[in-house]
């Protein structure tokens, strides 16, 4: 109950930070902007059990026990002196949460829940945390009772480590590393798999790299030039460069790991360790999407179609020159200003694939390298501003919602929700399929994909098989089989 106040809280929102999205449920938006201290869609029947009212227009929901998950946070460290206090109209906590009690109880660079955060309440309790060796340490947690199968953690401590591709592959071989988690680079994939006494689990994954644009405002918002850009970008041979044939084009908002594309494709899954030719990826191939295959000829007309037809003295376009559109602040030149994180091998890779093209249809790309902090900030909204264009790769959660995506969040790849109608009503459809009916929400979710392989709101560029490499001394380490890193684990045994 507590963790449900804490995240909606005014409080977070006057720290800097942002509540989370909890509108599904009845009074978050009355509580979340301080228009009542309690919130009336949460209520505390007993010490034992509490209740929740959803919003009528947030069902039918095809992930609708996604709306059950709740990660208990501990009141007794982030706000020692409340209580959870029920009335007939709500929940609510009293005292009341304030910035500059969060302020110390979770920030505090030193002591807060952040940096520090103990209790936890899953299999393993952190028992120690160096965040400037990137360094963490966990044992079994005594209080907990198992998961849903009444499994409890094998493996009595844990320790998380940030290793350069190199460094952990030599931690692997001489045995200092068990577990090298989520590998995309497939230089260092093929170099592991060549180490004794080292094992490999395959496994598709549930997201893709993309390009993202600022599409609220200036030169990405028009249709025509994200569109444009696709027919410049080689997703292929960036996806070859990258991963080594362990990633292939996408095409539209999925990755390989998503069911309902696998249930398309005619696929289970992708499970095993891909054909550096492609073959594994020939069912995705098929499904009916355009491809965007380099053509500077669409690209140049798309340009053209949209203004782009003057060069920098207004006289018309010639190859080899800038192009510009006339607005009514004068000539407006086609360059893309492109924020990258500063050492990205991805980025760099891109970089090195579509600068020709980009170059050849008459539009210049400005590089800014940022820190990767900077570079989220800037995102997301934030600091620093002015760029058009972003390379990143996002997984997707369980509950894929891409209405969700559109309507809520901040980030500049999904911004286009309002002014695309026709996707933004596929995505809601989507959304509202019943839970259970599969074969509707396959049939909803290919007809947003259509759409959204149209619109572009980002231009996708690949999705992969990750591979974990492990000691041959781990045993039942199955993590296509489990969500995450942390479920795998806790069935692991050595």
């Amino acid at each position: 109950m507590f963790s449900l106040l804490l995240q909606a809280s005014p409080a977070v929102r006057a720290l800097g930070g942002t509540p989370a999205d909890l509108s599904h449920l009845a009074g978050f938006a009355e509580y979340a902007q301080e228009q009542t201290e309690v919130f009336s869609g949460v209520r505390l029947l007993d010490d034992l059990s509490f209740s929740l009212v959803l919003k009528k227009d947030k069902v039918p929901f095809f992930y609708e026990k996604s709306f059950l998950l709740v990660d208990p946070y501990p009141m007794a460290v982030l706000a020692p002196d409340a209580q959870v206090v029920d009335t007939e109209d709500g929940a609510k906590l009293e005292p009341a949460l304030t910035a500059e009690l969060l302020q110390q109880t979770i920030l505090d660079p030193v002591s807060g829940y952040l940096v520090r955060p103990v209790p936890g309440s899953g299999p393993y309790k952190l028992t120690s945390y160096n965040a400037e060796a990137g360094e963490a340490v966990f044992e079994v947690n005594p209080h907990f009772l198992g998961n849903h199968e009444g499994r409890k953690p094998a493996i009595p401590s844990i320790k998380f480590i940030h290793a350069s591709g190199d460094a952990a592959l030599k931690g692997l071989q001489n045995g200092s590393i068990d577990i090298i988690h989520k590998l995309v680079d497939g230089k260092l994939i093929n170099q592991g798999m060549k180490l004794d006494k080292v094992n490999t689990a395959p496994y598709a994954r549930r997201g893709f790299a993309f390009f993202a644009f600022d599409a609220q405002s200036g030169i990405a918002s028009s249709k025509a030039v994200r569109r444009a850009f696709a027919y410049l970008v080689d997703s292929a041979k960036i996806a070859q460069e990258y991963t080594q044939g362990f990633g292939w084009p996408v095409y539209g908002d999925y990755g390989f790991g998503h069911w309902a594309i696998a249930e398309a494709a005619g696929l289970k899954a992708i499970a095993d360790l891909p054909t550096e030719d492609g073959k594994s990826f020939a069912a995705f191939d098929e499904l009916p999407f355009n491809h965007y295959d380099v053509h500077l000829s669409r690209a140049a007309a798309l340009l053209a179609g949209d203004g782009w037809t003057y060069n920098a003295d207004g006289e018309a376009y010639k190859a080899g020159q800038i192009r510009h559109r006339k607005t009514d602040q004068g000539l407006e030149p086609l360059t893309l200003s492109w924020l990258q994180i500063d050492g990205s091998k991805l980025a760099q890779v891109a970089q090195n694939v579509i600068e020709e093209t980009c170059k050849r249809a008459g539009i210049q790309l400005n590089v800014t390298k940022v820190s990767q902090q900077e570079f989220f900030n800037s995102y997301y909204g934030n600091e620093p501003k002015g760029y058009d264009l972003y390379l990143l790769a996002s997984n997707f959660g369980q509950a894929y919602d891409p209405y969700y995506m559109f309507m809520n969040s901040k980030s500049k790849a999904y911004s286009l929700g309002q002014a695309e109608e026709n996707l933004l009503a596929l995505a809601e459809a989507l959304r509202q399929t019943p839970e259970g009916d599969n074969a509707l929400f396959v049939e909803r979710f290919m007809a947003y994909q259509k759409e959204y392989n149209e619109v572009l709101p980002t231009v996708p560029v690949y999705s992969n098989i990750y591979v974990d490499l492990y000691r041959n001394n781990i045993y039942n380490y199955r993590p296509a089989v489990h969500n995450s890193a942390a479920v795998a684990i806790l069935y692991a045994t050595r």
